[in-house]
């Protein structure tokens, strides 16, 4: 029995110390070039705001911005109707209590548009919360 445990520990650290480690990958950023306008002004936000609760605006935040209730057929007919989507972007925020479903679902909206670029960010600013919940 000794032999067998001596010769297991010995396969074992050979093949340890053999194999070749996998290199982590990551993806490339890609920055665009130039200043490119206010970007501000060219997005629209979606704001999830828990279980089929969709907020969204367009532009950039201020104290004048109230977000429209949608669910994701009005995402769908919103995406749609706007004629010009270069250099759009995408924000979507979701809350804490957002499923990750809903977020999936969102971004399969955007696949069916057309539209490639967005961006997730967890940061929901107080007041983006405040005009959720005043809605509610």
């Amino acid at each position: 029995m000794t032999p067998m445990v001596d010769l297991a520990f010995l396969l074992l650290t050979f093949f340890i110390l053999t194999t070749s480690l996998r290199r982590l990958e990551g993806l490339d950023l890609l920055k665009p070039l130039g200043t490119g306008g206010d970007r501000a002004t060219n997005t629209i936000t979606f704001l999830l705001a828990g279980p089929d609760s969709i907020y969204g605006y367009a532009g950039p935040w201020d104290a004048h911005t109230t977000p429209r209730r949608m669910g994701l057929d009005q995402v769908r007919t919103t995406l749609a109707a706007i004629p010009d989507t270069t250099g759009l972007t995408l924000v979507v925020k979701p809350d804490e209590r957002t499923r990750y479903g809903g977020l999936v679902d969102m971004l399969d909206e955007f696949a069916r548009a057309g539209l490639p670029n967005y961006q997730i960010t967890d940061s929901m600013t107080s007041a983006e919360r405040e005009a959720i919940h005043a809605r509610r």
